[in-house]
C-alpha cells in the first residue's frame, strides 16, 4: 500500500512531505527491496506508521479502518 500511495502522489503532482525521522521498523528485513523507499517516504510524512511493537508487517492485509486511516492522512499531509 505504501507503493500505491506513493505512485498516486507523483501521479497527481503532489510531494509527501518528509517531515519525520524514519522509525526504523523491527521487521524492516521484511520489507522487499522494490518497496523500501516507498515505506520510507511514506513512514517520515506520518502516513503510514506501522503497528505495535515497532513492526511494519509487510505482509499482513491492510483492514478497512487502517485504509480509511491511512487514506486520511493523505489526503491531510499530502492533498490539502
Amino acid at each position: 500500500m505504501a507503493v500505491m500511495m506513493q505512485n498516486y502522489a507523483k501521479v497527481l503532482g503532489h510531494t509527501i512531505p518528509a517531515s519525520n525521522q524514519y522509525p526504523s521498523f523491527t521487521d524492516e528485513n521484511k520489507i522487499g527491496p522494490w518497496a523500501k523507499d516507498a515505506v520510507k517516504g511514506i513512514a517520515q510524512a506520518g502516513i503510514m506508521i506501522g503497528k505495535t511493537g515497532g513492526n511494519f508487517d509487510p505482509k499482513a492485509n491492510v483492514t478497512k479502518a487502517e485504509s480509511a486511516a491511512i487514506l486520511r492522512r493523505f489526503v491531510e499531509l499530502v492533498v490539502d
